[in-house]
């Protein structure tokens, strides 16, 4: 439920400020729960109106337009995306690989032999 000031309602509707305020009038002798008062800042009572009570039309779209744009975005972003993940399965091959080969020499220096009186430098 969102409550509108009778600018905001003109605004949203399109309608004249007397218009607005005539259907105010005929909601309040009707004693509408749809339209309620606050005092402002400046002590003035401020009328707002239930935006269920104003029949906002809904704007229409064509949805056939939308929904095969949105499609070729999303297929376009899919294959994008499927490319990226190619992309860094072939990065984590390529390091696993060095990653190997790493270990592999590591390994055979920890495991030759040492020689007694050798020097590193």
């Amino acid at each position: 439920m969102k409550w509108l000031t009778i600018k905001e309602a003109m605004q949203l509707l399109g309608k004249s400020e007397s218009t607005l305020r005539k259907m105010v009038r005929e909601l309040k002798n009707s004693n509408s729960p749809y339209i309620t008062t606050e005092i402002g800042k400046n002590g003035l009572e401020k009328i707002l109106i239930d935006e269920r009570a104003l029949n906002i039309p809904k704007k229409e779209v064509s949805t056939s337009i939308l929904d095969s744009q949105m499609i070729d975005y999303f297929k376009n972003e899919i294959a994008q995306k499927n490319n990226q993940i190619d992309h860094l399965l072939k990065v984590i091959d390529e390091l696993q690989a060095t990653n190997r080969e790493n270990t592999a020499q590591v390994q055979f220096l920890i495991d030759a032999p040492k020689k007694k009186n050798w020097r590193w430098f």
